[in-house]
């Protein structure tokens, strides 16, 4: 495997930044790769198959995250065996889902994560080297998951990271979108995560720099920039891509 840079990045307190793949195409993926510390495979919001997920981690150079369909724990050490850097779960609203995840991503003795022959570890040639842990993002987006955050981010094992799911938070707190609660809200979290040393950032859909530039003033390490599908759109939009 070859995330030692991504999950290197994260412990040294270095600010990450990636974009979400949502058209499904591995070629995208090999493109984008170079041009950002991560990318993350949606499985949430589009209807990727598990097959196509594994021909877009091996087009990924190591640094492909996959957002979970659901926090779950064998769903996450599936596609961890498939080569995945790390995971992100959406839909966290406890402690204990939390962990499940991290349990997933971590082996014995910080994790339950099976070791077996799998395309991660190139089917047992390099199953003495390639346990490395996976990477596990939690998402927050909802009431119960703000509120559950104190425990969440101090509990062990706790979380490599929180990333912020705008839309659903708003939804579920009842805010508009682009608002300055939901603004106030992110930031907390940013903070709530920033005192227990945990990194913590928010995934912005539109490629808005303006954005970018504010949630990282607020302390925020782990940036999501728009999508595969925004930039390209973008990019014919304005012939030169968006500044």
């Amino acid at each position: 495997m070859h995330h030692f840079g991504l999950a290197g990045k994260l412990a040294g307190g270095d600010t990450i930044a990636g974009t979400w793949i949502q058209s499904g195409s591995p070629a995208v993926v090999l493109m984008l790769a170079p041009l950002f510390d991560f990318l993350v495979i949606d499985q949430e919001h589009t209807p990727v198959s598990a097959d196509k997920v594994g021909a877009m981690l091996a087009a990924g150079m190591g640094n492909v995250l996959v957002r979970l369909a659901q926090p779950d724990y064998y769903e996450a050490k599936r596609y961890l065996d498939m080569g995945a850097a790390g995971v992100i779960a959406p839909m966290v609203d406890t402690v204990e889902a939390a962990q499940s995840i991290c349990n997933a991503c971590r082996y014995p003795p910080r994790g339950r994560r099976g070791l077996g022959y799998c395309r991660a570890n190139r089917y047992g040639r390099d199953i003495d080297t390639a346990r490395q842990d996976g990477i596990a993002v939690i998402q927050i987006e909802t009431l119960a998951g703000m509120n559950a955050l104190g425990e969440i981010v101090t509990a062990q094992p706790r979380p490599d990271g929180i990333i912020i799911g705008p839309y659903d938070l708003a939804q579920s707190a009842g805010y508009k979108v682009d608002s300055p609660e939901l603004r106030a809200a992110a930031r907390r979290i940013i903070e709530v995560c920033a005192e227990a040393g945990v990194p913590a950032g928010l995934h912005i859909p539109r490629p808005d720099r303006t954005a970018v530039d504010e949630i990282l003033t607020q302390g925020a390490r782990i940036v999501a920039h728009g999508t595969d599908i925004e930039w390209m759109l973008c990019g014919i939009k304005t012939e030169g891509g968006c500044a």
